[in-house]
């Protein structure tokens, strides 16, 4: 039988929770904590989908880095920045986590 024990401590915006098991800790088989890596023909779907019109052709064979060219009339009269940012908001956080990188040129159609 295994007890815990927790605690939590939050302010404004953080919280950190420290947890405390009375038993040793036992060996996860190689892999079991492994996070799912992604795929190009995933990232490019998922911005096809994300992004109406978009065209998207996707590079990167390490399941963590990407390339990707981009192009959409949703990106017309918008500034570089935007329209990278209409193709990270696609991702919503998986960028830097699940999704180490991704390079993006984008062009207004």
């Amino acid at each position: 039988m295994v007890s815990v024990a927790s605690l939590c401590i939050g302010r404004a915006g953080a919280a950190h929770c420290f947890i405390q098991c009375s038993d040793p800790p036992t060996a996860l088989p190689l892999g079991a904590m492994a996070i799912s890596t992604a795929t190009k023909e995933e990232l490019k779907a998922r911005i096809e989908a994300g992004i109406p019109g978009a065209r998207a052709e996707v590079s990167g064979d390490d399941g963590h880095h990407f390339e990707a060219v981009v192009a959409a009339p949703a990106f017309a009269g918008l500034s570089r920045i935007a329209q990278h940012r209409l193709v990270y908001d696609v991702f919503d956080g998986e960028l830097g986590d699940r999704i180490h990188a991704l390079s993006l040129q984008t062009k207004a159609e």
